[in-house]
Order: C-alpha cells, then structure tokens, then sequence
C-alpha cells in the first residue's frame, strides 16, 4: 500500500471526525416550557431532567452518589427514577428505586408517591413505601427530599446535570480518543505496508497477537458503544459514536486487510488450490476468528467483576508475538516502532478510564490496576525492544530450541566445493572458499550452507531473507539465521 494513500485516508477520516464533531450544537440552553401542577407554576425543560448528587442512609453522615431523572409530561405522569451507587462512583453496587404517578400536595408543597420499585442485586419487586420530593426553586434545578422502605429511610439531594460540561468532557474524550487512534491505526497501515511487501514478515507476525488486537478492538468499540446510550443524558453521544467508530475502524482493518495476508503468507500452500479456493478458505479462517472474538468478549462480560485480572489479559497484546520471536529466533517480527506506538497508546486509553478521578464514566480510580497496565504495556515494549538483538534470551541455554548452523569450517567447504558451481547465484559472483579460482575474489564475506546444502554470501544471503525465508535456488523454507 503507497504511503501517500495511507495519509490521505487518515486525513480523510480525521476531517469526516472534526465535521461531525462541528455539526454538534454548541449552545446547550433550556428552554423552559410552563407546567402546572396543582395551580403551582414550574419551570421544566421538555419532558424529563437529570440530576446528579448525594443519598444518605438513615441519617448516616456517609454520602454516596445519586443519579436521578424526573420525567413529567402531565398531572398523571410524572414519575422519578432514583439510581443510589454505595461510594462516590459509578463503578460501585447500587440500589434502583423508581416510582409513577407524582402527586403534588399543596399542604406540604412537595411532590409525593406511595407506588414504588426497587431493584438490587439483580432482583426486583414492589415495595410499600413512600416518596416525598421538595422542588427547591421555580426553575427545578435543584431537588431535595426521602424514601422511606423496608424500615429504611433514604434522604437525598441532587442538582440539575451541567450540560455544557458534560458535552465538554465527553468533547475532550473523543478528541484523545482519535488523536490515540489516528497513531494506532497508522502503525497498523505500516505494518501491513512491510507485509505486503515483504513475505518474511507475514511469516514472522503472530495470528494470535493480531486475534488479540481484534478482541481488544472490537471489545472496545462495543463498550464505548454501550456508553453511549447507557446514561439518561444525551448530550455529547455523537462524541462517544466518533471514538467508537476510531476503534471499529482498527478492528476492521486488522480483520480485512491484517489477518488475511498473514494467513496467506504462512500457508502459502493454498494458493495451489486456486483463487476461488483459497478465498474461500480465507474467508472460512476469518469467520471462526471473529467467532472466537464474540465468544471471547462474551466471556470477558460475564467476568466484568473480575476486571483486575482480565484487563492486564486484555493488554497482553504481544506476548504471542514475543513467543514466537523466542522459539524461532525471530529478530525483526514488527518494527519496534509501530509496536510502542500501539502498546502507549493503548496504555494511556486504559490510564484515563481506569486512573483519573475526572473521566466522563465517574468510574472509580483504580491504581493498583493502573500499575499492573504499566508494567505488562511497558514489560512487552522493552521484551520486544531487545529481541531485535537476541531474541531468544528469554529462554535459558540448556532449554533453547537447536538452532541451525550456516557455516562449516574450512576442510568442509573445500569437500563441498571441489567438482561443484562455487557461484552466488544472488549475487552471480564466486564464493569465498579455500579453492583456486579462475576468478578474482569480489565479495569477501563467509560463505553460509543452507539445509538444502545451497552455498551463498553471508551478506548476500542475509538480506535476502530478510525478504523471504526460503532457499533462493530450490525455494525452500530456512530457519532463521541466528549470529
């Protein structure tokens, strides 16, 4: 792929982002319409508002955060929906409470409700109990009031939700979002420009590390998606719908344009079969994998209170790739390059959700977390970093897989050559070998044998399997040359 259209589409796709982005209203006003309730005048925006604030227990001095939404059309369908979280985070158990058919009571001035549900630790029922609301001023942005249930009473207090804030913050997600992406997916556009260019490289990319990468996509888009609508207040949803389409982009790529290549190239078998064939058994290999990514990510659902340990899994990204470089001596895999930037992008995704007090979720800061992510994210990137050098110092000498050996001494080159072609045919120059040549020496460099027992320049050699991994003269598949 032509790096020129690589950038154009990332631009491309950056503009379509800031356009969607600039078509959103930045003016967020109310616009207040008059209900009547009981010959009382109220002040309400449309048909519903939302609040955020505090619950406290029985007159316990502990408080923990609320989220409330009131919705009103008429006299006989107001209703109120009450969602208590134990702590200051959304991340916490939580009680539901919600109750219809609000009355105002003029004697008492507040609004009132005997029909009640609550909801909690996955179960429901009805409850004999009451509600009783205070509106503490005309424009109902602020509320105050109990529930009584169960022998319990709940007292509370909340404020109307900033909307321009909550855009904002929501804003400032989606732009870190695609800033991070835009890095992410230019890493990935390079790494299959090398594929595509260079067959030795599909070969030494690790399917289940880019299996990793679609989970980690595809789960992402998904939950961000769930975000998106998961709150009562809507504004800023395009924000999340943007970051959401960055991370749905990546996951396609890898899917359509990643997965098949590698496939291809470590089964070049297949193309004997035929095109019609072979596209088929492509498309048969990436359908069991999205599979397994839906099984995958259901499994990751329903272990969503285990998160400590399934987020560090999630993030083991190239842990199969550092295997593979292990095992086979695999020096130059991935650039080191696209992988850092994958990996750091990644990490500060998971540091903003998991680790700032601030993130638009209100989920609770979790820094034991956070230093696990750091040292697995951080762990891969200096494990890759030094198998450009050697790649299998990971695995103790005596437990090394045997390595092929592609020189022989002096005696051993003089047998091999006597009564043979002691031309490089890479090079179409003699070899550098203890026989009397009819032509001068030009390329000094020791003469490496195959296990094919071909003969060729070490330099010569070297770059070519750095294209391909296998035998020049009979295409035959080499090891990987180890100094």
């Amino acid at each position: 792929m032509d790096q020129r259209r690589i950038r154009v589409a990332l631009v491309m796709a950056c503009a379509f982002s800031l356009f969607i982005i600039s078509k959103q209203n930045q003016r967020i006003e109310k616009t207040n319409i008059v209900e009547v309730i009981s010959d009382t005048k109220l002040k309400f925006t449309k048909d519903k508002e939302n609040y955020d604030g505090i619950w406290k227990l029985n007159n316990s001095t502990t408080e923990n955060f609320l989220s409330l939404t009131w919705y009103y059309k008429d006299n006989t369908e107001n209703s109120m929906s009450l969602k208590m979280f134990h702590g200051n985070w959304k991340s916490d158990p939580y009680w539901y409470i919600s109750t219809k058919f609000l009355v105002y009571n003029s004697t008492e001035s507040q609004l009132q409700a005997s029909y009640l549900y609550k909801f909690e630790n996955g179960v429901g029922n009805y409850l004999n109990g009451a509600l009783y609301t205070n509106i503490l001023n005309n424009n109902s942005s602020e509320l105050e009031g109990k529930v009584e249930c169960d022998g319990d009473t709940i007292i509370f207090k909340a404020h109307s939700k900033n909307k321009q804030k909550e855009m904002f913050s929501k804003l400032y997600y989606a732009f870190m979002i695609t800033v991070a992406y835009l890095i992410i997916i230019t890493a990935l556009a390079k790494h299959f420009q090398q594929v595509y260019e260079n067959s030795a490289q599909a070969e030494k990319t690790s399917l289940f590390s880019l299996g990793l990468m679609e989970v980690h996509e595809l789960g992402f888009a998904l939950w961000q998606l769930q975000k998106s609508f998961e709150g009562h207040l809507d504004t800023g949803i395009d924000y999340i719908l943007i970051s959401s389409f960055w991370s749905f982009s990546a996951f396609m790529f890898i899917h359509s344009k990643l997965l098949p290549i590698v496939f291809r190239s470590q089964n070049s078998n297949i193309s004997s079969f035929g095109i019609y064939a072979s596209s088929r058994m492509i498309a048969n290999y990436q359908s069991r994998v999205f599979l397994l990514c839906i099984i995958y990510i259901i499994i990751l659902k329903l272990l969503k209170d285990f998160y400590i340990l399934t987020m560090p899994f999630v993030h083991m990204i190239f842990v199969p790739q550092i295997i593979i470089n292990s095992l086979y001596g695999y020096k130059d895999s991935i650039s080191f390059r696209n992988t850092s930037s994958i990996l750091l992008c990644k990490l500060f995704i998971a540091l903003y959700i998991f680790g700032c007090p601030s993130n638009f979720m209100r989920y609770e800061p979790d820094y034991l977390l956070c230093a696990n992510l750091i040292i697995i994210c951080l762990g891969q990137i200096l494990v890759l970093k030094y198998q450009k050098y050697k790649p299998r110092f990971l695995i103790p000498h005596k437990y090394r897989p045997m390595r092929y050996d592609y020189f022989r001494d002096s005696s051993e080159e003089l047998s091999f050559s006597i009564g043979n072609d002691n031309t490089c045919i890479i090079c179409m120059t003699p070899l550098n070998i203890p026989i009397v040549h009819n032509e001068p020496i030009v390329n000094v460099s020791k003469t490496m044998h195959t296990p094919c027992s071909h003969r060729f320049h070490q330099d010569c050699l070297e770059h070519w399997m750095c294209i391909k991994l296998e035998c020049p003269t009979c295409r035959s598949r080499l090891p990987a040359f180890e100094e």
